[in-house]
């Protein structure tokens, strides 16, 4: 039996660099990377496939009104559904084709009101010796192309300052847009700085600003500057929102 290699450990300093990883695999990884949105979904080994190993990922889901301050863009965000764009983008970087049996499951957080959400799942990949007419097994996993990386969000730490009195819920972050200028009719919830040192790109940063603003429940996230430090970049915007909300708006969430 071939030994089972450790490719990347949580908070360990892989060879990449010592960067922080979403998601770490236990197992044989093949040659030649696979694209995750080509990654497929099933609840049992298909047939004609090899297992190449575990894959698992793991953030920690903030109570509402937590404080941000230097929490990770992962925590901020953490949800089943990040959680497993990181199992995709792992499974695809050992060679993986097929993630199997996904779970994931919620436990309690040493942070007061939090939980640690972990989801894990095998990675198949088509057998050398499968014939050439098998077809592509298992259901499509939604995997965004207009976002991203979801590995940047463990890379990109945030700080927040509310502002005001006006409390808002936290809201999905695909409902905060992005503004040059500030509207008259609305008032600030928030500064947000989206700081990440290696690994990510501005569209990450960005897109983390953005996690911030959501979490503030913010509409817009306004006036972004970024810049590039280094091998990273640091974005800072202002959260925003309606002096007087939507109805239709709260409900959307």
């Amino acid at each position: 039996m071939r030994a089972l290699v450790l490719i990347a450990l949580f908070g360990a300093a892989p060879a990449c660099g010592g960067l922080r990883q979403a998601a770490r695999f236990e197992g044989d990884p093949r040659a030649g990377a696979t694209r995750p949105e080509s990654v497929r979904e099933s609840v049992d080994l298909p047939a004609g496939h090899d297992r190449l190993g575990r894959v698992t990922a793991r953030c920690t889901a903030l109570p509402e009104g937590a404080a941000l301050e230097g929490v990770w863009a992962s925590d901020a965000g953490c949800s089943e559904a990040l959680l497993t764009r990181a199992l995709v983008e792992r499974a695809a970087r050992v060679g993986g084709e097929v993630l199997v049996g996904r779970a994931c499951e919620s436990r309690a957080s040493k942070r007061a009101g939090a939980a640690d959400v972990v989801c894990e799942a095998d990675v198949a990949r088509r057998s050398a010796h499968a014939p050439p007419t098998l077809l592509a097994t298992g259901a499509a996993v939604a995997y965004p192309l207009d976002e991203p990386p979801a590995y940047e969000s463990w890379r990109v730490r945030l700080e927040v300052s509310r502002r005001g009195r006006v409390q808002r819920a936290a809201r999905r972050v695909e409902l905060v847009g992005e503004l040059a200028v500030m509207p008259v009719t609305h008032v600030v919830l928030g500064e947000v700085v989206a700081r990440c040192e290696a690994g990510c790109s501005e569209r990450g940063a960005r897109h983390a600003l953005r996690i911030a603003a959501a979490r503030l429940g913010a509409s817009d996230a306004v006036g972004i500057r970024c810049v590039g430090q280094g091998s990273g970049w640091e974005c800072v915007g202002t959260a925003a929102g309606p002096e007087v909300e939507e109805p239709e708006v709260a409900v959307a969430r």
